[in-house]
């Protein structure tokens, strides 16, 4: 998803005229948006392992925002996964039961319960607002 600031050009060219840092403007205000949508993320998603990373670069900035490495599963909780086989030489994991010791398991799947997408459609328009107001602030100091 892309959000572009309108009147962007102007804003680059008034913070330049202040010898501001534009990058790092933008990417500051890009991370303060951002994070209104991580914190929604965090309060809908299975767990708190939601983070943000932002990239700056010339005149534009961008947000990712997603689970952690460590809970990469969580994307099936967004998009849901179809029925599968598992498989390992040996596969193990901690049981309801204790340690389980096989070679494959028969995953029925799951259904998807979003959490990333009504973050950011129920948190967008705050998320521009405090973008917006970071700039104005930037350049009206």
């Amino acid at each position: 998803m892309s959000v572009t600031v309108e009147g962007g050009d102007e804003v680059i060219a008034a913070l330049k005229r202040l010898g501001r840092n534009v990058d790092a403007e933008v990417g500051a205000a890009v991370e303060e948006g951002g994070e209104v949508i991580r914190q929604e993320a965090n309060r809908l998603a299975p767990g708190p392992h939601v983070v943000m990373e932002v990239e700056e670069g010339k005149g534009f900035a961008s947000a990712n925002i997603g689970p952690d490495e460590e809970h990469w599963y969580y994307r099936f909780f967004e998009t849901g996964a179809g029925r599968h086989l598992i498989t390992g030489t040996p596969l193990a994991f901690e049981g309801k039961r204790g340690m389980v010791v096989t070679g494959a398991v028969d995953h029925p799947g799951m259904a998807a319960d979003p959490f990333l997408r009504p973050a950011f459609d129920g948190k967008q328009g705050e998320a521009r607002d405090r973008v917006e107001a970071r700039l104005k602030k930037a350049v009206n100091g």
